[in-house]
This record gives C-alpha cells, structure tokens and sequence, in this order.
C-alpha cells in the first residue's frame, strides 16, 4: 500500500509557527524561532520517509508566501507570458491578501528569504503582464 501522507513541513500553517515556537520553547526550556519548528518538522519528516536532506523547505515566510498565492490563485497573480517561469507583483499580492482576509507573510522577512528560496530566478524586473497588457514591476521564479 502506497503511504498518501504528506510531509508535515509543507502542509503546516506558516501563521501558526511562531505560535508553535513558543510553546516548543517552554519544554525546551530555550528560545525557538519559527524556522526551527520548520526544520524540526522537516526532520521529523526525513525520519518518517516523507522528505529527503538534499531537499530542504524554503524558510518559513516563503512557504507562506506560496501559500497565499495558490490560496489566492496562481492564474490571477502570475503575469508572466511565458510558461517557465511566474511572475508576481508583491504589492498585488498584499492587496488580494487584504481583499481576501488572508494573513500577509511579514514583508521585510520575506524580501530577504525571497532572494535565497529554491524557486527564485533573478531580479525583479518589469514584465508585460498577460492579465493587464502592461508593463508590471514583479518578482521571477521558475514554475
């Protein structure tokens, strides 16, 4: 039988981590930060035969971040006409988040962990965007 479980690092609610930190810590007795839950989890998920150490998850804030995209939808965030690669506005993206009542990953965190996330290819640079026929000034990862 083929075990169906997916690993805990990707289906855990980024909101929610630092909230598990600091639970975590009173029984560690030592600081935790959100991104040692992810890691924690994502050992545990190594252990259990759920994920690999050559493919480790993205800091917190970036899962997060994808997240909200696919929660919002890809196809209205992503204005990039070719196939291999998605383009998104960050500012359109906090505004859908405010529109849908979605929590918005903390900015300044993840401008920082963008540019180090396994999806990232180069700088932001305007694109001609597929949804609005004008130039759009976003972010470029691979799909």
């Amino acid at each position: 039988m083929e075990d169906k479980r997916l690993p805990l690092a990707q289906v855990v609610d980024k909101s929610r981590l630092e909230r598990i930190a600091k639970i975590w810590s009173k029984y560690l007795n030592c600081p935790l930060a959100s991104q040692g839950v992810l890691d924690m989890l994502h050992l545990a998920d190594i252990e259990q035969g759920l994920a690999t150490k050559e493919n480790p998850p993205d800091h917190w804030v970036v899962e997060m971040f994808w997240d909200t995209v696919n929660e919002i939808g890809l196809d209205k965030l992503n204005h990039s006409p070719d196939s291999k690669m998605i383009a998104i506005n960050l500012r359109q993206v906090k505004e859908a988040c405010w529109a849908h009542g979605l929590a918005e990953p903390p900015y300044s965190t993840l401008l920082t962990h963008l540019k180090k996330s396994q999806r990232y290819a180069g700088p932001h640079r305007n694109i001609m965007s597929k949804i609005t026929g004008s130039k759009k000034r976003c972010w470029v990862f691979k799909t």
